[in-house]
């Protein structure tokens, strides 16, 4: 009797096919040994930088430190759109470590201290996303970027010379939209520059919740978007300077200078033990159950900020200018 081998032959066709395309999309390991081979993507050379130059998931196996490298190398360009880079709870580490000053309470010992270009992470693809571990120890830049749609989510970001954060054109030549910048469960702290330096005036929207910006130089900068459940504290200038965008459930304390300055909205937020708590934008920023306390000037809101329903506890001066609004009219006239 004749035995058909179709049977066989298919399940070796599906074994084939399995491979290639199940692995087509598979997530690509970066460790330190698979940076200094290269070849990780496209045009990727040995050492650093890594380069991720096309689109999909990449995870760290091991930590990557740039301690014996080259003053101002970069730890991981990204240059594809699309790209999905999981740290895996592990570390980019640089150089640099800053340190609190004794007697100074407010920002650390990198404050002053002229960075360079070094990024450990520096991102210029669109639609790119950095998750799950720590960058630390840059001596300019934690992370840069130069694109738009950026997500970093669950990172602790500290020790470096330069901004934790440079949401700005930092390279001559670069110039970026930088819209749709969304920061979740992020700490930026202990940086010798800004905690987040976000994109300017005439540029794009951040969107940031359940995030740190404490002990740098200023803590938090931006100028459209939102802005919730964030604490910003012990930073040398300020702690958030907030442009026009809307700010709710914001809490600064001990900033060596304002608390928070502009915003359009800010709602159900705290000011403690700042210079200034609030400083209205020159529009006009409306506060809405926004509580000043222990600052030398709990409220300073020029001819344009108004208020309702504020509270204030022992400043030495409560409000300087400023319009009360009653009812129901919740806008700035």
């Amino acid at each position: 009797m004749h035995k058909s081998t179709r049977g066989p032959a298919r399940l070796v066709l599906v074994a084939v096919l399995l491979f290639f395309f199940g692995n087509a999309g598979a997530q690509v390991v970066i460790t330190a040994a698979t940076v200094a081979a290269g070849g990780i993507t496209t045009g990727d050379t040995a050492g650093y930088p890594a380069t991720i130059s096309t689109a999909g998931s990449f995870r760290l196996g091991s930590n990557l430190s740039l301690l014996t490298s080259p003053t101002g190398t970069h730890a991981i360009d990204i240059t594809g759109s699309d790209v999905v880079l999981d740290l895996n709870g592990f570390s980019i580490r640089g150089k640099t470590t800053c340190t609190k000053v004794a007697g100074q309470s407010q920002g650390n010992s990198c404050v002053g201290v002229v960075p360079n270009s070094q990024f450990l992470i520096y991102i210029t693809g669109s639609r790119v996303t950095v998750k799950n571990g720590t960058v630390l120890g840059s001596e300019g830049a934690g992370i840069a970027i130069d694109t738009d749609q950026v997500h970093l989510q669950s990172l602790h970001i500290s020790n470096n010379k330069g901004e934790g954060i440079a949401a700005v054109a930092l390279i001559t030549g670069v110039s970026a939209i930088r819209t749709g910048l969304e920061l979740i469960d992020v700490t930026s702290s202990m940086n010798g520059g800004l905690g987040l330096r976000g994109p300017g005036q005439n540029e794009g929207t951040v969107n940031i919740r359940d995030s740190t910006f404490s002990d740098n130089n200023g803590g938090l900068l931006m100028w459209h978007g939102n802005v919730s459940d964030v604490i910003a504290s012990y930073n040398s200038i300020y702690g958030i300077r907030a442009g026009r965008a809307n700010l709710t459930h914001a809490t600064v304390y001990d900033n060596n200078g304002d608390g928070i300055s502009g915003g359009a909205t800010i709602r159900d937020s705290i000011a403690d033990s700042n210079t200034t708590g609030f400083v209205s934008d020159a529009e006009g920023t409306l506060y809405v159950n926004a509580s000043a306390s222990w600052n030398s000037l709990g409220f300073n809101l020029g001819p344009s900020g108004c208020y309702t329903n504020v509270n204030l506890f022992q400043n030495v001066t409560n409000f300087s200018g400023g319009v009360a609004i009653t009812g129901t009219h919740v806008t700035c006239p």
